[in-house]
């Protein structure tokens, strides 16, 4: 029997690290209270409570503090674990798959005007200037795009046809 370990949810702080060390090394303050931990990772007042737990934190009266330098410690750690590290690629990679998603979906919306194959002869707006050199006019890039694919429309329905009209054997 094959089990499946699904990773757990990683908190979403975890994004909030990096900016929060760096706000950290310009903090004037000897310690952080637990607002300031809200404030620096974005989380809600009990998590902020747990997080001063888990970092080390220690209570003055009813204020929940940690030292300045201890929670640059602590997020420094956090920032070096297996899970942290773990999520920080996921995210990358999952901001990389929909940037070619969105890149894809552009390219899908293009659209082509696509004249019917003309027979004997190269698409509209193209001509052979002399060997090895085909001249394409057109206003916009969908145009070019579709003149192109017009080209290879019809090299693809017949090739000898194609290479004949290339080399001059045919008019």
């Amino acid at each position: 029997m094959i089990v499946s370990r699904k990773m757990p949810r990683q908190p979403q702080w975890f994004l909030q690290v990096p900016s929060a060390l760096e706000q950290l090394a310009n903090f004037p303050a000897p310690v952080v209270d637990r607002a300031g931990i809200e404030k620096l990772l974005g989380v809600s007042r009990r998590d902020a409570i747990r997080l001063l737990h888990r970092f080390g934190g220690y209570q003055a009266g009813r204020t929940f503090l940690i030292g300045r330098e201890d929670l640059i410690q602590a997020l420094e750690t956090v920032s070096n674990e297996e899970a942290y590290q773990f999520e920080n690629r996921r995210r990358q990679r999952l901001s990389e798959d929909l940037e070619t998603t969105r890149r894809d979906l552009r390219a899908r919306a293009v659209k082509l005007s696509v004249e019917p194959a003309s027979g004997a002869s190269l698409p509209s707006g193209m001509r052979l200037a002399r060997s090895g050199v085909l001249e394409v006019e057109f206003a916009s890039g969908e145009e070019l795009l579709g003149r192109l694919y017009e080209l290879v429309r019809m090299a693809g329905e017949d090739l000898d046809r194609f290479e004949a009209l290339l080399s001059g054997s045919e008019t």
